[in-house]
């Protein structure tokens, strides 16, 4: 008689998709060298007026929550400092009219890549979808990442 074998159980959806979001964060990290997009303060570097270290903040450009096809796209990302993130009056947050602004001008490729994908549609459930989403974040940077995120002022201009 043969024993039953124990079923090899799945991993949660759950914890797939947290850890897909710290791939993310680190993948838009990487993209931006460790630099906020805005004023290009370095990771770590004190603030003057009250010494803390600087603590960047990866954020979506197109809302995770109503564009689940751009949530794990690290071109949909960008890395910024708390004052350009949520703190300040020009920042992500709370000058969204700034924010979108900034992008067009200063990160043209990105902004146009958002818009031209936003509409894709993909399903978040399935385990393949969720595996080649991981291989990308986990894969070498592309050179496509690299063309659009290097997107400078001057070549907006041209």
């Amino acid at each position: 008689m043969k024993k039953k074998g124990k079923k090899k159980r799945l991993e949660k959806k759950t914890r797939i998709r947290n850890r897909l979001m710290k791939l993310w964060t680190a993948r838009v990290r990487l993209l931006h060298g460790d630099r906020c997009a805005v004023c290009g303060r370095p990771y770590g570097d004190p603030d003057p007026d009250t010494g803390k270290p600087c603590y960047l903040n990866a954020h979506h450009i197109d809302s995770r929550k109503t564009n689940p096809r751009m949530r794990w796209d690290a071109l949909n990302g960008i890395l910024l400092c708390p004052k350009h993130h949520e703190f300040g009056k020009n920042s992500a947050h709370r000058g969204s009219i700034w924010f979108i602004s900034w992008l067009m001008k200063n990160r043209w490729k990105q902004y146009a890549y958002i818009m031209a994908h936003r509409d894709e549609e993909i399903d978040i459930e399935d385990r393949d979808t969720l595996a080649a989403i991981e291989d990308r974040l986990t894969g070498d940077v592309t050179g496509e990442e690299i063309a659009t995120i290097s997107s400078t002022i001057t070549e907006g201009q041209e």
